[in-house]
């Protein structure tokens, strides 16, 4: 405030690095409904965590047999940020240790009024 006292606030936004991620092939439907089934599972036994969505699943370029996750989940907008970086990572954890063959989980949290939600 005191080198731009005119400024009221400053808001930012980080995207999670799922470019790569979409632009790869898509696995077989059974896997993605699999993997979408545990998110949700996994989503729900987190506290502070909410609705999962816009999850996209696709093939490791380098490893066919493998992939990659990308996926949104609603956490309080008033959530600190070192909060928010643990949940993520505890979600990034437990999808690892539940999902044989993925190689990467990209998280992106944002608060529920973000976006209307979507079933």
């Amino acid at each position: 405030r005191q080198r731009v006292p005119e400024l009221n606030a400053v808001h930012t936004h980080i995207e999670m690095a799922s470019l790569s991620v979409e632009a790869a092939q898509r696995v077989p439907e059974e896997l993605e409904a699999q993997v979408r089934q545990v998110i949700e599972q996994v989503v729900a036994q987190i506290d502070n965590l909410d609705y999962a969505h816009n999850i996209i699943v696709r093939r490791s370029p380098a490893d066919p047999a493998r992939y990659h996750v990308a996926l949104e989940a609603h956490v309080a907008a008033d959530t600190p940020v070192a909060e928010a970086h643990h949940l993520s990572s505890l979600l990034e954890h437990e999808l690892g240790l539940r999902l044989p063959g993925v190689v990467d989980v990209f998280v992106h949290l944002e608060p529920p009024e973000s976006e209307p939600r979507q079933t």
